[in-house]
């Protein structure tokens, strides 16, 4: 009996069935596996390297293994790029650059210690000769302390304008990347 019932059922269930439909092919695409094909490789172009100081000269290169010295030119793919740089003084440091559809130049610099050194000690000596210098050249009650100020004075302004363009000019760790090669 139970099993009589049970073979209406599906004899019930398989006249009301309804065929699936076709799934749609752009479905059926996403679902397969995409085919995996080789990659294609990047178009080189040529990048100019320079230091922003000619007399500067730079050990430049990227993570794909070439390298050059500065001035230089390198093949470099399109896209971003990690440059590794050494400059004087073992002075190491890395970019990451982005090369157009066009050549170009990129640009190097690196940081300049020596001008914050001089620009700060410079500018810390002026402060007292400034105001020793201005508190000498304009005193009113002593003539002889005219000749002592003036200098004083003339002095500690010069080293004040050193001083803020050495901190003014300061390069950092840099490559700029210029679309203009030459």
């Amino acid at each position: 009996m139970v099993l009589g019932l049970v073979a209406s059922l599906r004899w019930e269930a398989d006249a009301h069935a309804q065929p699936m439909p076709d799934p749609d092919p752009s479905l059926q695409s996403a679902m397969q596996p995409a085919m995996q094909q080789p990659a294609m490789p990047q178009p080189q172009l040529p990048v100019l390297f320079e230091a922003r100081d000619r007399r500067t000269h730079y050990f430049v290169g990227v993570e794909a293994g070439a390298a050059c010295q500065t001035p230089c030119t390198m093949p470099l793919p399109m896209g971003p790029n990690t440059l590794v740089v050494n400059g004087p003084g073992g002075r190491l440091f890395r970019r990451q650059v982005v090369i157009p559809n066009i050549p170009v130049k990129v640009q190097l610099t690196h940081l300049t210690v020596g001008r914050i050194v001089a620009g700060s000690i410079l500018s810390a000596v002026s402060l007292p000769l400034n105001f020793f210098g201005a508190l000498f050249a304009f005193a009113e009650n002593d003539p002889k302390s005219l000749p002592i100020g003036v200098p004083m004075l003339v002095t500690g302004l010069a080293f004040t304008a050193t001083g803020i363009a050495l901190l003014a000019t300061l390069r950092t760790n840099s490559a700029l990347v210029k679309s203009d090669p030459y």
